[in-house]
């Protein structure tokens, strides 16, 4: 089982996901697959944007599945989504924290 935002245990896989809604509050697609960086806890980019490896999982709704490598820096991670959702640019900044178990 992947781990999520709260707890990425290194050498697990952390499952990111992000959940888009239109003006009416609904969910609602990206224009196309959004894409995601992830940055260490130091800020360096160890995932450059990217839309491979990005799931649609239900309206809205994209998943992916990032493998914390095992000697991965403990501490404050993010990831960083882009998509264009109807007709507008979004940009979410999340935050999830690889720790040992």
């Amino acid at each position: 089982m992947a781990n999520n935002r709260n707890k990425a245990i290194r050498g697990e896989d952390l499952e990111l996901s992000i959940q888009y809604f239109g003006p009416d509050g609904l969910p609602m697609d990206a224009e196309s697959t959004p894409e995601i960086r992830i940055t260490d806890a130091d800020g360096s980019v160890v995932l450059s944007s990217t839309s491979t490896g990005v799931t649609r999982s239900d309206t809205g709704l994209y998943v992916y599945t990032y493998e914390v490598g095992s000697s991965a820096d403990k501490g404050l991670w993010t990831d960083t989504w882009l998509a264009d959702v109807d007709g507008v640019t979004l940009s979410n900044e999340f935050k999830f924290l690889v720790t040992d178990e």
